[in-house]
């Protein structure tokens, strides 16, 4: 265990040199990047469950539509644009599904900078 942190630190200290700053700089950054992560994750999954109900409504208000008028002008461009929402509503959802993962991070933002040490070091163990 000693001879990898020694490894990882000196890995590490060669990364800040070539950055220019100290080590102490590059994970006080990378832990406030986790809280970066984390905060887009909370943004994307409120964003995207406010887009789905949004699209969801909107959907049942059209079949509404549709059922008493039969086939309107306008019922077109509400079909179209209900087509839209879901597939943006899915989109979304896909994407807050991925995201659901980052918000470890603001809980534990030092495993999110330990991750981003190795990744950069080329997968250090």
């Amino acid at each position: 265990m000693e001879k990898i942190s020694e490894e990882l630190l000196k890995r590490l200290d060669l990364l800040a040199q070539k950055l220019g700053v100290t080590i102490e700089h590059l994970w006080q950054v990378l832990v406030r990047q986790a809280y970066v992560e984390a905060y887009f994750a909370i943004f994307s999954i409120i964003s995207s469950v406010v887009l789905v109900t949004v699209a969801c409504r909107y959907i049942v208000k059209t079949i509404d539509i549709a059922v008493e008028d039969n086939y309107d002008k306008r019922l077109s461009g509400r079909i179209v644009l209900s087509f839209v929402l879901g597939i943006l509503a899915v989109i979304c959802l896909l994407t807050a599904l991925f995201q659901y993962s980052n918000l470890g991070y603001l809980f534990n933002p030092e495993f999110y900078a330990l991750e981003q040490v190795r990744i950069l070091l080329g997968g250090a163990r």
